[in-house]
């Protein structure tokens, strides 16, 4: 990648004016928001739990739960580049990385719903990508993330979703340039050759009251099983800001950029799953032999090089009745992910702007704006043949190109109130989003194996795949209410309810499906056209209830919660062409409990458990062909697959004197790799241990921490992430947990 040069020399420039010695900072007093009150991490003691309630900008109600910076740090290494890692903790998540660090890939369901149609933010504009459709949560250095808030159910109208919140959002806002000139400096090592460089200059107020910084950062590991590496991941981040200091209208720049080649892990089947503790070390091969069909598992014919860049401004003018903010931002994404014998390749790039307002209008909280995106979202399917001598290019599976860009609209309005006790807060969003029209090319082996050059010169387009611009849309209503049971509001009961949308996603399976089967559909007077005019958004209608409970030494949270699931896109037989492919045909329903429970034991010590019961079934059968003909497949009431009924997070957070460590211990329920619930997969317990010691300032340094992680202390056998598709198409892959591994880190901060 021709940038990672400039991205090495920015970490360079930016490590070596650290080192230069900058002003500096005076140290900062530490607060997170807990229920209304602003609490204060002592040196010498812990003074909140790990996990807090949380509003977003413009709600009336605590809808969301967030982490403070204890509870990020005990997800470790993985959570220093990666957002699904830190969420592990919160209840109702199940967070499943491939290797300790976060680079090789994470699967993560909320309540029972893929990550991938759970939206996420930065700064309430969408970070999402296609193909696969959903976050990319690997993009940020969380050394520079201020807050980071998952919303289960009911999604903050406000937020830009992207391309669906189904399963929730999650919201991320980026930490401000510092008021004084400071540097930190960190540098990881660990097991497999892992290694972490991270280095951020703030410049401190200068100028007409500007602010500055810059950050980058250099991570790699190997894989801890097979051969290959996990990297290397590099980040240059930066950030400017104006008026932060004056209360007036404030404007504000971010940039983040984020490289990223691995080679990817081998998945286990069925079999080898069951028998973990044997094919715990199972990989891709490691050399060619010049057999294709062996050759076909050489490691490095299966990899991921990712590029990304992005850009946002803020711009805020306080009026009378509240604040105006305008957010415009443009996000690229680059892709190639080799997969034996298939390429995948995507060119991304979308711009957009938010406009909303937070105010009081009349007695109301306000909270209105308007989403816009202009998107050109380009994706094709390189076809490899594996050779004696190695691997080359043999047409294309799939080669389109768009014409015109894609469009998303999103006005929303809500109203919210405190009347003494009582809390409520009522709104509507309308998602609209257009699929431009796009052409579809014949291909054969002779088609050049350039992107680029394909798209000009190939046999011509094909009518039957070209596609016509079609919208889908849909009203996305809230509502929710709070009452506090004592005149302070340190104990409420809240009910919410809140209608989500997923966006379409199969598009290039179901295209591969019409064109080698056209004469069925021309017949059945079907063309892929008329198959995604019948598409509609996936939606979910979300109710929660719950109770919050705040004393001195003691937070509790218990919630019971419900989810119906509409038109889920599940394949599915078409009686009029025989075939099984998408279609929205499937409903489901998700119901449980979740519990957030801290105890001040001492000044120094809490300890916290957070429980999760959930049940997420299908509502109906599925009717699907196979090599012995048409049938039922009897998945109604039967558990959503790699979805575990129980799980628990528990553990302890001590902090005295300089000292800091939490032990975590991790429970995942007994899953199923199918609808059917017929391929079982064993729960498992696992230990992490998070551990510091701190040093007071001197000199310029402000402070030196060294900082022990050690992840699955137990070694524990297990199978960790199952890469299952809800209907149980497909192939399913299951990928054992990471081993015991060490990683030591040496901070300084000045």
């Amino acid at each position: 990648m021709q940038w990672r040069g400039i991205q090495r020399w920015g970490l360079a420039v930016v490590g070596s004016w650290a080192i230069a010695g900058q002003a500096a900072l005076a140290e900062p007093e530490m607060a997170v928001t807990f229920n209304d009150e602003a609490l204060l991490l002592d040196p010498i003691e812990v003074s909140a739990p790990p996990i807090y309630s949380v509003q977003y900008p413009g709600d009336t109600l605590y809808t969301g739960s967030a982490l403070t910076d204890e509870g990020k740090a005990m997800s470790g290494a993985a959570g220093r580049t990666n957002v699904y890692a830190n969420l592990d903790l919160l209840p109702g998540v199940d967070s499943e990385s491939l290797d300790p660090y976060g680079l090789g890939g994470t699967f993560m369901r909320v309540r029972g719903i893929k990550s991938q149609f759970v939206g996420m933010s930065i700064e309430g504009l969408p970070n999402y990508g296609i193909m696969p459709i959903g976050p990319r949560p690997d993009l940020y250095d969380f050394e520079n993330i201020e807050t980071l808030e998952l919303y289960k159910g009911m999604a903050p109208l406000a937020i830009g979703s992207a391309v669906g919140n189904r399963g929730g959002a999650i919201a991320l806002r980026f930490r401000r340039p510092e008021a004084e000139a400071a540097a930190e400096l960190s540098q990881a090592i660990g097991s497999n050759a892992y290694q972490r460089s991270f280095a951020r200059l703030d410049s401190g107020t200068f100028g007409p009251d500007l602010r500055a910084f810059v950050s980058g950062s250099y991570t790699d590991a190997d894989k801890w099983r097979g051969a290959g590496s996990l990297g290397p991941r590099q980040n240059l981040a930066a950030g400017l800001g104006y008026g932060l200091d004056q209360g007036g209208p404030t404007v504000e720049l971010f940039f983040n950029a984020t490289d990223h080649d691995r080679n990817d892990f081998r998945a286990l089947d069925y079999r080898q799953a069951r028998n973990v503790g044997r094919y715990r070390d199972f990989d891709y091969n490691s050399g060619r032999t010049g057999d294709p069909a062996i050759d076909v598992d050489y490691f490095d014919y299966y990899h991921t090089s990712t590029e990304n860049r992005d850009l946002l401004a803020i711009a805020s003018l306080p009026l009378a009745a509240g604040t105006l903010s305008v957010k415009p931002y443009y996000a690229k994404e680059q892709a190639q992910i080799r997969n034996g014998k298939q390429d995948r390749v995507r060119d991304l790039n979308r711009y957009g702007i938010n406009a909303d307002f937070v105010g009081e209008v009349a007695g109301l909280e306000i909270s209105t704006g308007y989403w816009w995106e202009s998107a050109d979202l380009e994706k094709s399917v390189r076809r490899m043949q594996i050779t004696p001598t190695g691997r080359e290019a043999d047409g294309w599976v799939y080669l389109a190109e768009n014409d015109g860009r894609g469009a998303i609209h999103s006005p929303y309005f809500q109203l919210g109130q405190q009347l003494g006790r009582l809390r409520w807060q009522a709104g509507i969003k309308y998602f609209r989003y257009t699929e431009p029209a796009s052409t579809a090319f014949r291909t054969d082996a002779t088609t050049p194996s350039d992107w680029d050059a394909a798209r000009r010169d190939n046999l011509g387009a094909s009518p039957d795949l070209s596609l016509d611009a079609f919208t889908f849309d849909a009203w996305l209503p809230n509502l929710g209410v709070s009452w506090a049971l004592d005149p302070s509001g340190a104990t409420e009961l809240y009910a919410n309810y809140g209608r989500n949308y997923m966006r379409p996603y199969a598009f290039v399976p179901v295209t591969n499906i019409v064109a080698s089967n056209l004469a069925r559909f021309e017949a059945a007077g079907l063309s892929l056209q008329d198959v995604f005019d019948d598409w509609r958004l996936e939606t979910s209608d979300n109710v929660d209830l719950g109770l919050r409970l705040q004393r001195d030494r003691l937070a509790l949270t218990p919630s019971i919660f419900y989810a119906k699931h509409h038109d889920l896109l599940a394949v599915a037989y078409d009686p009029r062409v025989g075939l099984n492919y998408h279609q929205n045909v499937g409903g489901a329903t998700a119901w449980g409990a979740e519990l957030l429970a801290s105890l001040q034991l001492t000044p120094a010590l809490w300890a916290f458990v957070y429980p999760t019961y959930l049940r997420f079934t299908f509502d109906e059968d599925l009717t699907r062909r196979g090599p012995g003909g048409t049938k039922t497949l009897p998945i109604a009431g039967q558990q959503v697959p790699d979805t575990p009924e129980w799980m628990l997070r528990a553990g302890l957070l001590f902090e005295q004197g300089p000292w800091r460590m939490a032990p975590v211990a991790r429970y995942v329920g007994r899953r199923y790799a199918d609808p059917q619930n017929a391929q079982p997969v064993d729960g498992y317990w696992s230990l992490d241990l998070t551990a510091s010691w701190s040093s007071g300032g001197f000199g310029v340094l402000e402070g030196v921490r060294v900082g022990l992680e050690l992840t699955n202390l137990l070694d524990e056998a297990y199978i960790g992430a199952i890469n299952a598709r809800d209907d149980g198409s497909g192939t399913v892959g299951f990928y054992p947990g990471a081993p015991r591994s060490a990683v030591l880190t040496l901070a300084a901060e000045f």
